[in-house]
């Protein structure tokens, strides 16, 4: 009798803890980090051509601004509120390019929603970057909203769990996209007014 007892839990512990894993990936995928000041560098690659890296700040109200640092003569971007804008003079000013309400917002989440439903591969393990231990997080998925582009994602977590580097590779019929975010905590971000 032992031994049925130990053998269905050497069997069950994996079951359990690749159930844990699994609904990790569904929560970093679904819902990020939580609001509040944020400065990330985002690297990203499309289609192979030469890298681009922009900074973007984030307060805690979930507004934003995206400068470019290479190459730094691309326009910034930047959301307030419901309004997005594009500066093509460093910041100076603004034109409005549109709007994207809570409805959208809730719109895309409902849609990361349904495509988190088509995940596999999913594995969690530790790994040692810079001197620093992380929970790597990864798994794939495939985005229909992105013409069936198979998605891979990679979450790095510090010890609370905190996002702190963020690698996605999108493998789509048209164009392939390579993106890293290196996501740093701040006590304050000040956004310009438009």
């Amino acid at each position: 009798m032992f031994r049925l007892i130990a053998a269905i839990l050497i069997v069950a512990a994996p079951v359990a803890q690749a159930e844990e894993c699994d609904a990790l990936f569904l929560r970093l995928m679904v819902d990020g980090n939580p609001e509040m000041p944020v400065i990330i560098e985002v690297t990203q690659s499309f289609n192979g051509a030469e890298p681009t890296v922009t900074r973007h700040s984030a307060d805690a109200s979930g507004d934003w601004l995206s400068e470019p640092m290479e190459p730094a003569t691309l326009p910034w971007s930047m959301q307030r509120g419901e309004v997005m804008y594009s500066s093509s003079d460093g910041g100076q000013t603004w034109s409005e390019l549109g709007r994207f309400t809570p409805e959208q917002r809730e719109a895309a989440r409902e849609t990361q929603r349904r495509e988190a439903e088509t995940r596999y591969d999913i594995a969690c393990s530790t790994k040692m970057r810079d001197g620093v231990t992380y929970q790597l997080v990864e798994g794939r998925y495939t985005a229909n909203s992105q013409q069936d582009a198979q998605m891979f994602l990679r979450y790095w977590l510090e010890t609370d769990g905190w996002i702190a580097r963020h690698e996605m590779q999108v493998r789509a019929a048209a164009y392939d996209l390579d993106v890293t975010q290196v996501l740093r905590r701040v006590d304050q971000v000040v956004l310009p007014q438009p």
